[in-house]
């Protein structure tokens, strides 16, 4: 079996074109706030920080492919679709499609939009895991939302929550060859956090996880003795930091194989010089301004790159 890349050059990107406050996901995400400005000046914010996002992810070299946001079946918007990863991952073999929990989450899967996009940068996978019949039955697994992958070492860090459900969790990893590390984190009003990527960030020679978050002590041990194990220099983060969205960053190499870490300016205010300087050692930080997007969207950088992983044709 070949072991996988931790980074890749290529994202996916979806354009903001319905953004705004999903009052479905706003109902588990603390992360999320309403905005007292209209909503079209919202919008024209979020499109306004999307589009200066990507150009300064291709001006460091990544190449990003950008999708239109869908609509649902009768004209339905999708306020979040800017934040893809959570109906998609690929592997280098294998593009997977997610059970979600919002309904007008569910409007934002295009994987037949996706894969023609794919396939004109010759990339093509040949098996498709399509898990979305399990959310009839409440069976929710949202992306890389949910599961944070230390790819090479083939471990899958995933917290529970109402977006994440140890079964599917399980049938995941039994189907992709991973080794599940479920555990639980809570928020400042002591609710599970929504997303495992919230808290945790794993790239290639480092982590950044918020362990006061994880409430039991062996679970703690559990996730910091993995990370370690698997010779991760590991950066703790306080909770005031993980809702400045410094959990939320990705590690990736662009066409040049330079290694940068993209995280809002927001998360890279609040890393503190000490952290930003160990984070320093494993690439350079790319940071960008998306202010709108985080607040009333309650998702970071890290959310609106899906990776693409790919065997050259």
């Amino acid at each position: 079996m070949t072991t996988e890349r931790q980074l890749t050059d290529t994202m996916v990107m979806v354009r903001p074109d319905h953004f705004g406050f999903n009052p479905e996901t706003g109902l588990d995400n603390a992360f999320q706030h309403r905005s007292e400005s209209p909503e079209s000046k919202v919008r024209t914010a979020a499109l306004n920080e999307f589009s200066e996002m990507v150009d300064t992810l291709v001006d460091h070299n990544l190449r990003v492919m950008v999708l239109d946001s869908p609509v649902g079946p009768n004209g339905e918007i999708t306020p979040d679709a800017i934040f893809p990863n959570n109906w998609v991952s690929t592997h280098p073999d294998t593009l997977v499609i997610y059970p979600m929990k919002a309904q007008n989450r569910r409007w934002e899967r295009q994987p037949d939009v996706l894969k023609e996009a794919l396939l004109g940068i010759d990339v093509l996978y040949p098996q498709t895991l399509d898990l979305t019949v399990d959310e009839e039955s409440g069976l929710i697994l949202e992306g890389t939302g949910s599961l944070v992958l230390d790819r090479p070492n083939k471990i899958a860090y995933a917290i529970g929550s109402q977006r994440t459900n140890k079964v599917e969790l399980n049938k995941w990893s039994e189907e992709m060859g991973y080794k599940p590390l479920f555990f639980h984190a809570v928020d400042f009003g002591g609710k599970p956090v929504y997303h495992t990527n919230v808290i945790m960030s794993v790239g290639e020679g480092f982590a950044v996880v918020c362990t006061p978050a994880i409430k039991s002590a062996d679970e703690r041990e559990k996730v910091v003795r993995s990370l370690v194990d698997s010779e991760k220099t590991v950066i703790e983060i306080s909770m005031d930091q993980m809702y400045d969205m410094c959990g939320n960053v990705l590690q990736t190499s662009n066409i040049k194989g330079e290694k940068l870490i993209v995280m809002s300016e927001r998360a890279r205010g609040a890393f503190g010089k000490y952290n930003l300087k160990t984070i320093e050692k494993n690439g350079l930080i790319v940071p960008v301004k998306i202010d709108t997007i985080e607040t009333v969207g309650g998702g970071s950088a890290r959310c609106m790159m899906a990776e693409v992983f790919y065997t050259k044709q």
